[in-house]
């Protein structure tokens, strides 16, 4: 039977499971819907595969969960219609949003967590707000991911697009 701090380690990484996928898909949503505010082109926003539920809203924005998102919560993309690059507003605005809602959920997770009773706070809340705090840095720091991150291998981050944006420096 668990017990104390293996009880709660166990309803950590639960919690990671559970929700983590839902937590990334919010993190693209913030890129998809910049996107449709600043672009006349449709946006996709992918967790964990392309082979998931696929959810059209609107004409413009797709939405593709796969199932497998629950074995690798950190996994999302966004992608974008067209050939053309975005304009550096555009590419600085959309990549800053998914970020920005991480920050967002980041603060609001660590509200339930002040808010609720110790032990759900620690075992449910706090690694979600560890996990979004991760995510805000992963993705804001202007870095190519390496070859060991999976599927974000040799991806650049949010941060590096918007420093080459910024600097008017030319894409992958």
């Amino acid at each position: 039977m668990l017990t104390g701090s293996s009880a709660v380690l166990v309803v950590n990484v639960l919690a990671l499971v559970l929700f983590g996928p839902f937590l990334t898909l919010a993190h693209e949503l913030g890129h998809a819907i910049t996107g449709l505010l600043v672009t006349d082109r449709g946006w996709t926003a992918v967790v964990g595969d392309t082979a998931g539920y696929r959810l059209s809203v609107g004409s413009r924005l797709t939405v593709v969960f796969a199932p497998g998102a629950f074995r690798t919560p950190w996994f999302g993309f966004v992608r974008c219609d067209g050939d053309t690059a975005l304009s550096r507003r555009a590419t600085v605005a959309v990549n800053l949003a998914g970020p920005l809602v991480s920050a967002v959920a980041a603060v609001g997770l660590f509200a339930a967590a002040s808010a609720t009773d110790w032990w759900v706070g620690d075992a449910v809340f706090v690694p979600l707000v560890l996990w979004q705090a991760f995510t805000v840095a992963a993705t804001l720091a202007p870095v190519r991911y390496p070859a060991g991150w999976g599927g974000y291998g040799g991806m650049e981050s949010d941060g590096r697009r918007i420093v080459r944006a910024i600097r008017r420096e030319p894409g992958d």
